[in-house]
């Protein structure tokens, strides 16, 4: 190297051209995904290459020496941040070493793990997708000194290591400028993985709301329709305490899968108290007659009718209208309302 390299000047043909510094984004691993702070933690490698025109030597007067390994701290190199990171900003990829190539070409490969916010929607978990965007930028140059660009124009998942919760997909590589300067965005698609989720928890509780509405079909004089109201209804509690330890509890926006099971919730409830009614009509001594609820189940009145008609016959004798058959009626009518429902 030249004593009269400077490390502090940056690369440049002319005066007025920027610095191309070329950033490729691999992703290796996905280490956590935080759904209620919004913060993920991935593993990369950045593949970073820009070329210094005073970095250059002919091989055949070296050996036949094509590349040499520098200290990254001995030469130029772009001052590149995360702008979203997690915590305080700091350049990335302090004492890792370059590789200077005999044309001026620079290839510097950091290892890195980042932290970094990102905007989360749970609106519809665990059919949900995220897209999480890493901001790169050369914050300390302006955009007519140093233009950051990649070769990829999405970000590179092929060698990542799989992970149990998310599918991880390629979002788009974009470059622009914030207030003048270059600044690079690689983005990581999440897609839940939901067959979990709808195994255990939604199938299970779709299940607990089409048996609930079979205890009106259960006969009073068992004396069960009560019992199976209740622990259906204590069971769709449980479940939301574990939907409460396995998904993402976040008031903005509330997933759809927390008012699903408040649904089931305040309809097993409803469902219980209701049974619990009906099963007090049953116990009535008085005369349904006198009441209007034979009128709201479709019922006629019916009296007890005895004597001799008007051709000297005798009149036939009519069962009267029992609570046990308004009950059994207004069970039937619940049920078909039920169905109707779903």
């Amino acid at each position: 190297m030249s004593v009269s390299y400077n490390k502090m000047v940056r690369p440049f043909s002319s005066a007025n051209h920027a610095t191309h510094v070329t950033l490729d984004v691999i992703l290796n691993s996905l280490n956590d995904f935080d759904e209620l702070s919004g913060l993920i933690d991935i593993t990369c490698t950045l593949e970073i290459e820009w070329t210094d025109d005073r970095l250059t030597w002919d091989p055949f007067s070296f050996g036949n020496i094509s590349s040499v390994i520098v200290p990254a701290d001995d030469i130029w190199r772009p001052d590149i941040y995360v702008l979203n990171v997690a915590g305080d900003i700091k350049r990335i990829g302090d004492g890792v070493a370059t590789r200077v190539h005999r044309d001026g070409r620079i290839t510097w490969n950091v290892a890195q793990t980042l932290t970094f916010h990102c905007g989360v929607d749970v609106t519809f978990v665990p059919f949900d997708h995220q897209v999480c965007n890493i901001i790169f930028s050369a914050y300390v140059h302006m955009e007519d000194e140093l233009r950051l660009q990649s070769n990829l124009k999405v970000l590179d998942v092929e060698l990542i290591y799989p992970n149990a919760v998310w599918n991880i997909q390629p979002a788009p590589v974009i470059n622009g400028s914030i207030e003048g300067r270059s600044y690079l965005t690689a983005g990581v698609d999440l897609k839940r993985k939901s067959q979990f989720v709808v195994i255990y928890i939604i199938v299970p509780l779709g299940l607990l709301g089409l048996t609930n509405m079979f205890a009106f079909l259960i006969p009073n004089e068992l004396g069960e329709r009560n019992s199976v109201a209740g622990t259906t209804f204590l069971t769709i509690v449980v479940f939301m305490s574990i939907i409460n330890e396995v998904m993402p509890q976040s008031s903005s926006p509330t997933a759809y899968i927390f008012v699903f099971n408040l649904c089931l919730m305040i309809q097993s409830s409803i469902i219980m108290i209701v049974c619990t009614l009906i099963s007090k009509l049953y116990d009535l001594k008085s005369d349904p007659n006198d009441s209007c609820i034979p009128y709201l189940v479709c019922m006629k009145k019916r009296r007890r009718q005895s004597g001799d008609n008007q051709d000297g016959g005798r009149l036939e004798e009519t069962k009267p209208l029992t609570w046990t058959d308004v009950g059994r009626r207004l069970d039937v009518v619940l049920f078909i309302l039920k169905v109707l429902q779903i």
